[in-house]
Parts: structure tokens; sequence; C-alpha cells
């Protein structure tokens, strides 16, 4: 697959032509078979055989200073990306991203009633039970393919002062904040793999054994204080995350 002696979608030969053509035991045919699929490289449909899975576009996720999050942009690397670019109307243009706003709404700091994300989004930003945070998912396509799954927590009364609950997308959060006297002066990004869940590998449409990139940004004002926490979860195979960091003198 990788060699490009097989192209996408070209059929595996079954474990009986493997057996055969290189002479191994029928369960070391299978254990490959297994061993390709858990990568990604291929896709099985049941009664009819094995393919070589298609190389997705691959996209750079830029990020470079607090008032920005992760920009999505064609990997100019990737031999796909022109049709790609066609498809989604070119690199770097406002047309290649469409957001998709999913929930908004106020949620409440409650230590029997919230998930890992939330009770990390609300340690991360310093908040107590019985606190209150904004919390807003939105989904970056390109095309009809959701690239990536994205959600924002703020502090319910600094989100009141921005009207960040009448921003229409996630990535205006940072220009409601900044108009509203808030200045960001740093940020930092945990950044780790690990396998999808079911819900996510379905939106992002990946198959069995590719992993998923989460990416956690945390917004500070002066003196380290933080303002927004924000997370990110794309496929691994889809993305590639390029840090520019410049000397200071």
């Amino acid at each position: 697959m990788t060699s490009g002696e097989l192209g996408p979608g070209a059929r595996l030969p079954s474990e009986h032509e493997l057996v055969e053509a290189y002479g191994v035991a029928r369960g070391t045919a299978r254990q490959a078979i297994v061993q390709l699929r858990s990568e990604g490289l291929i896709e099985s449909v049941h009664g009819i055989g094995s393919f070589v899975r298609a190389r997705e576009p691959a996209v750079v996720l830029r990020t470079d200073r607090p008032g920005r999050g992760l920009q999505l942009v064609p990997d100019p690397d990737d031999d796909l990306s022109s049709d790609r670019d066609r498809e989604a109307g070119g690199p770097g243009s406002e047309e290649s991203v469409r957001i998709a706003t999913t929930w908004v709404g106020r949620v409440t700091v409650d230590e029997h009633n919230m998930d890992d994300e939330l009770y990390n989004a609300a340690k991360q930003l310093g908040m107590r039970f019985g606190g209150s945070v904004l919390v807003r998912h939105w989904r970056e396509l390109v095309g009809d393919r959701v690239q990536a799954l994205m959600a924002s927590y703020v502090a319910w009364e600094t989100a009141q002062h921005a009207g960040l609950e009448h921003v229409s997308t996630g990535p205006e959060i940072y220009e409601a904040l900044t108009s509203s006297g808030y200045r960001l002066t740093s940020y930092t990004e945990q950044v780790h793999a690990r396998m999808p869940t079911v819900g996510e590998a379905r939106t992002l449409g990946i198959g069995p054994g590719v992993p998923v990139i989460t990416v956690l940004r945390v917004s500070y004002l002066a003196d380290e204080i933080p303002l927004e926490v924000r997370s990110s979860v794309m496929s691994g195979d889809r993305h590639r995350l390029l840090y520019e960091v410049k000397d200071p003198q």
C-alpha cells in the first residue's frame, strides 16, 4: 500500500491467495490482514474482500498566537491537496472551512453531573463547584467532511460581559473577548493521541485503527489568569500540527 503497488480501492488477495502465493500459514495471512486493518490502511467489506483505503487529503493546523485558534490550511506537501482545494474553494480561502455550531449553553460545574472534559476545563479555569461556564460546541468542515470537533469553555461572568452567548461561531470568541477589553497574552497547548469514541469516529468518518489527535488550549490574560479553555479533536491520519516559534530577539 505505502509503495503504491496497490492503489486506493484496489482489492487485496484473499487469505487463500496469500497462502498460495507466499507459502505462509493461513493464520499468518489472516494476521497480516488484521494488522493492515488496525493501522487504517485497508477496509474490509463482509463477503466481498479487503480493499486499499484511500489516503485522505492532509490538513495543516497552524497555531501561532493567543488571538487565534487552530487554523485549517491545506498541506502544501500533500499531492492530493490541489484536488481538495478545487472542491473546497482554494487554499487559505474563507470558503475552504465552514463552521457549524451544534450547541451553546450555560452549564453548572457540579461534581456529580459533568463529564471529564468539562471537569478538566473547569479545573484549568480555576473554577469551584457551583460556578457556571458557557459551553460552545462546533464542527469545522471542509466541503461536507467534518475535519475537527471543537469545544470552548469560558466562565459565565466573563462570557456575559463579552456577550459570548450571542456570538455566532466559535472562532469569533477571541474577537468578542478582545473587543470587550480582554487582552490575551499567552496560551498553553496539550497535545496527545488516543483512539476515538464511537461517536467521534462516526462523525469524523474514520475507520478502525485510526487514532485522533486532541489539543487542549488554555488562553491566558496577563499574570497568567486563565480566560478560555478550548478542545479540538481531529483524525490522526488527516492532520499535521505546525507550530512556529520565533526568537523574541
